[in-house]
C-alpha cells in the first residue's frame, strides 16, 4: 500500500501517458457493444481473455495459444460449440476448432429512448465480435479511405486512435484498490471511446456550439434539418457492397478477383444477425461506420446532381452537414432547400432509406430552437456551479459560501418551463456537462486540509443530488448510463483514502 500511496502522491499534480499495445482487439472495448449496455454487463473480461490467450478468428476457425490456461481452453471450446472437449494442438503450438455454422444470434434487448419510444439494440455473439476484430485487422485502412470521400460528413473516422491513456492520480488509486482476480464493472480500465479518431465533431452538441455553426447561421438566411427514419433497421446488408462497388456489379453477381472489403462486410453483418439481410445491428459503433459507407455514397451523388442539374455549388450556394443520419441544410431560400431535399430523398431511395417528415425543421435566420436555448442556459448555470466551488476551494482566506445545488435545480426547472423544452430533450446534454466537469475536479487531486475536505464532500453530495434529480425527471437508458458513471466517480472519490486520512470521522 505504501508503494501505491507514493505513486498517488507523485502523480497528484501531473499526468503520465502510458502506451497501449497496437492491437485491433481494442475494438472489443469500444466498437462492438451498444453504449446503452446495462451496468452489470461489460466487455472487459472478454477482452482480457482474448488478449491473454491470443484468441482470434482465422478463416473459419477459432484459434488460441496452446499455453493458455485450461479455463481459457474450456471457454474457447464452449464458444465453438464443443462442450467439454479439447481441440488438438497443431504444429505451431496453437489450438484450433473449425466452426461449421456461420450464422449466430445476437443478444437483443429493448430500451426506451428519451422521447419514450422503444428501440431494440443488439450485442453481437462473442464469435461475431472476434470476426469484427479480424475485419478491423485486415480492412481498417480501406474503411478509412471509403469514409473520406464526402465533404458533408460531420462525424467520420479519420485515423486510428492514439495508443495511450492518461494515468492520473485517480487511475493509480483505483487500480490500487481493486481486488485481484475479480472483474468489477465499476473499476477503472484502459477503455477507449472508439477504435478510430473522428472528424470533425465527436458529439452533435459540439457542432451546435462551434464557431463554424455560428458562421453558417450568419452566412445563410435559411436552414433545414432532416432526419432519416429508422436508418439502421432499413439498410440492407447488400447496400454496403452497392455503395462501394456500384449497384450493377453487386446485383449482377460480378465476383471480384480478390476479396473486396465491402462484400466481406455484407457477409459479416448477415452472419452476425442470423443470416438476415434486412437491417444492420443497432447499437454498436461498428454499425455506424458501416452506415457511414452508404451515406457517404449518398452525399457524393447529391453533390454531383446539384452541380450538374441545378448549377448549385457546394459551400457557395448551399452548405450541407450530415451527422450520422441527420442532415443540416443551409441556403438562402426555401426553393433551394426543396431542390436539395428532393435530391437527398432520391439518392436515399436507392438504398431503401426515407426521410422522417415529422422531424423536419425549418429556421429562417439564426436558429432559436427552444431546446438549444434551454441547453445553453442550463449548461452555463451548471458550469457556474462548478466555478463557484473552485473559487471557494482555492482561496483559504475567502469567506465565500459554498454553492447551493438547490439553486441550480430551481434554475433548471424555471428554464425548462420558460423555454418550452422538456427534461427528456435537455437532460443528456446537462448530464454530459456534469460528468466532464466532475472529472476535472477529480483529476485535480485530493484535498489536503480539513476545510478543503469539507467543501469537497459537500460539493460531491450536491452533485449526487443534482444527478439523481435529473435522472428521475426524465428516466431513459442513455441518461441512466451517464448518471451511473457520474455517481460512481463521485462516490469512489468521496470514499477514498483522503476522506479518512484528512477528515477522520467527520465526513
Amino acid at each position: 500500500m505504501a508503494r501505491y500511496r507514493q505513486g498517488l502522491e507523485g502523480l497528484m499534480n501531473k499526468y503520465q501517458h502510458v502506451s497501449i499495445p497496437r492491437a485491433p482487439e481494442r475494438v472489443l472495448l469500444s466498437d462492438v457493444a451498444p453504449f446503452e449496455l446495462p451496468p452489470n454487463i461489460s466487455s472487459v473480461g472478454f477482452y482480457a481473455l482474448v488478449t491473454n490467450s491470443k484468441m482470434r478468428w482465422s478463416g473459419q476457425s477459432l484459434v488460441w495459444s496452446a499455453s493458455a490456461p485450461a479455463s481459457h481452453t474450456f471457454i474457447g471450446s464452449l464458444l465453438a460449440g464443443m462442450h467439454g472437449s479439447t481441440p488438438p494442438t497443431d504444429a505451431k503450438g496453437r489450438l484450433s476448432i473449425k466452426i461449421e455454422k456461420s450464422w449466430r444470434l445476437p443478444h437483443k434487448f429493448a430500451v426506451r429512448k428519451s422521447d419514450g419510444q422503444r428501440r431494440t439494440l443488439s450485442l453481437p455473439h462473442p464469435l461475431s465480435q472476434l470476426q469484427i476484430v479480424n475485419y478491423y485487422r485486415r480492412n481498417s485502412s480501406a474503411l478509412l479511405y471509403a469514409c473520406s470521400k464526402s465533404p458533408f460528413s460531420l462525424r467520420r473516422p479519420e485515423k486510428e486512435a492514439r495508443y495511450t491513456f492518461t494515468e492520473d492520480a485517480l487511475h493509480v488509486y483505483t487500480k490500487s484498490r481493486a481486488s485481484r482476480g475479480i472483474e468489477a464493472s465499476y473499476r477503472e480500465h484502459e477503455i477507449f471511446t472508439s477504435y478510430f479518431r473522428y472528424k470533425s465533431y465527436s458529439n452533435i452538441n459540439k457542432f451546435y456550439e462551434s464557431k463554424h455553426y455560428h458562421e453558417l447561421e450568419a452566412r445563410y438566411s435559411f436552414q433545414r434539418r432532416l432526419d432519416i427514419t429508422r436508418c439502421f433497421e432499413s439498410l440492407y446488408t447488400h447496400s454496403l457492397d452497392w455503395a462501394i462497388r456500384g449497384h450493377y456489379a453487386s446485383k449482377q453477381g460480378l465476383e471480384p478477383r480478390e476479396s473486396v472489403f465491402s462484400k466481406d462486410l455484407d457477409g459479416l453483418f448477415q452472419a452476425a444477425n442470423y443470416g438476415q439481410t434486412n437491417g444492420l445491428l443497432v447499437g454498436p459503433e461498428f454499425s455506424r461506420i458501416a452506415a457511414e459507407l452508404v451515406l457517404q455514397a449518398v452525399d457524393v451523388s447529391v453533390q454531383e446532381v446539384l452541380s450538374r442539374e441545378f448549377n448549385l455549388k457546394y459551400d457557395r450556394d448551399y452548405w450541407i452537414g450530415r451527422y450520422v443520419d441527420d442532415f443540416f441544410v443551409f441556403c438562402d431560400d426555401t426553393a433551394t432547400a426543396d431542390l436539395i431535399q428532393d435530391s437527398i430523398e432520391t439518392e436515399l431511395e436507392r438504398y431503401n432509406l426515407r426521410l422522417n417528415k415529422a422531424k423536419e425543421h425549418n429556421h429562417a435566420g439564426p436558429s432559436h430552437s427552444p431546446i438549444d436555448a434551454a441547453k445553453k442556459k442550463i449548461g452555463k448555470r451548471v458550469r457556474k456551479y462548478f466555478k463557484d466551488f473552485q473559487n471557494a476551494y482555492g482561496d483559504e482566506s475567502s469567506h465565500l459560501l459554498p454553492p447551493s445545488v438547490h439553486s441550480v435545480i430551481s434554475y433548471y426547472k424555471s428554464q425548462v418551463a420558460s423555454d418550452a423544452a422538456t427534461p427528456a430533450q435537455v437532460n443528456n446534454f446537462v448530464l454530459s456537462v456534469i460528468e466532464k466537469r466532475l472529472q476535472r475536479v477529480i483529476e485535480r487531486g485530493a484535498p489536503s486540509t480539513r476545510r478543503e475536505c469539507e467543501l469537497t464532500t459537500n460539493f460531491l453530495r450536491g452533485i449526487c443530488t443534482l444527478v439523481e434529480f435529473l435522472y428521475f425527471a426524465a428516466p431513459s437508458v442513455s441518461a441512466s448510463v451517464r448518471a451511473t458513471r457520474t455517481l460512481f466517480a463521485a462516490l469512489n472519490f468521496m470514499t477514498s483514502d483522503w476522506a479518512s486520512r484528512t477528515c477522520g470521522t467527520h465526513c
